[in-house]
């Protein structure tokens, strides 16, 4: 495995000198590529890097040791970014790469790369790219730090001290001129738990990425910059943006309450509760509650908590959209059909 990777990486270095990439300029902690417009007037380099970057990425699933997968990750984690700096790159799909995640923001101002290393200790280490989609071709690296960020539900980071996971699905909500890129992702965390997360991602005024925003003002202990679920890793839990239905009481009556349902796109989540009572707060023994969703929607720049959703799709009930596929923002949405 060290050698198919260490000759993975001599054929890369004589497809960069062909391509005639001479120099690289950083700039932060994202860097800009200068390299001729001739080496790109079709995918045929980026097609030779990407064949290449295939048994990498495997390895770092499945290679035999700890050594031999970070190995393997450090070395992909450089051919990726390397491929994704090519002028011409963002529209590129990356197809052959089906163990990262590849998500397109719905307006197409960037994407996002993440993938997960496996440690034999059961936990995981992630690694990513954010892609700008700007005329100099920004690209931020993702160092996860999470080991070493406390109370990270109440936590606002940079790219650098990045809380790790690996991402399937990006939403894009705006408020007040200012986008909110939601995005849902899993972390192996242990072998005793597991997690799914609700991350926000916002650009500065400078353009680097931030990491967490306090838009969930009814949850939890309130002021949370991302939502955390953490169950028995024996478990699965659904999270996932959809359209479904809520009930709003329309009375102050306590006593003879009137609702009225509301049909919207939200996040919805499986109800976690512990197995037993007398484990309350050990996430090890925290499944999900059968039939019962709670939900987030997301109204005047805040994700707003709905408890007991009727999580039925009435699109799929009604037989409109029973054939539409899932979408994971894997492709540019000007090609989606």
């Amino acid at each position: 495995m060290a050698h198919m990777v260490t000759t993975a990486m001599t054929r890369l270095a004589a497809i960069f000198f062909l391509a005639g990439i001479s120099r690289m300029a950083l700039a932060g902690s994202g860097w800009n590529i200068a390299v001729p417009d001739a080496a790109y007037r079709n995918d045929s380099v980026l097609c030779s890097l990407e064949k290449e970057m295939v048994p990498v990425a495997r390895t770092i699933l499945y290679g035999a040791t700890d050594s031999i997968r970070l190995e393997a990750c450090r070395n992909f984690s450089q051919m990726l970014g390397y491929a994704i700096e090519q002028k011409g790159s963002f529209s590129y799909r990356f197809d052959s790469l089906v163990s990262i995640s590849r998500l397109f923001a719905p307006d197409s101002s960037f994407r996002i790369f993440t993938w997960n290393l496996p440690s034999d200790n059961g936990t995981f280490l992630y690694y990513g790219f954010i892609q700008r989609h700007d005329p100099e071709g920004t690209v931020f690296l993702l160092s996860d730090r999470s080991d070493s960020l406390d109370d990270l539900e109440h936590r606002i980071t940079g790219n650098l001290q990045w809380p790790g996971a690996h991402y399937y699905q990006v939403i894009l909500n705006e408020s007040a001129g200012k986008k909110y890129y939601t995005l849902l992702g899993w972390d192996g965390h242990t072998r005793s738990t597991t997690r799914k997360l609700i991350e926000i991602l916002t650009f500065g005024t400078d353009g680097r990425p931030v990491f967490g925003a306090a838009v969930f003002p009814d949850y939890g202990k309130g002021k949370q910059t991302r939502v955390i679920f953490e169950h028995s890793s024996h478990a699965t839990m659904s999270l996932k943006y959809d359209l479904q239905r809520y009930k709003i009481q329309t009375n102050k009556n306590p006593y003879r309450p009137r609702y009225r349902y509301r049909t919207a796109h939200m996040i919805v989540f499986d109800h976690l509760e512990p197995m037993d009572p007398s484990v309350a707060g050990q996430f090890s023994y925290y499944i999900p509650v059968g039939n019962v969703f709670d939900a987030f929607v997301f109204e005047d720049g805040s994700w707003r908590f709905q408890a007991d959703v009727d999580a039925r799709n009435p699109e799929i009930q009604s037989g409109q959209g029973a054939d539409k596929p899932v979408e994971h923002d894997l492709f540019p949405p000007a090609e989606k059909k």
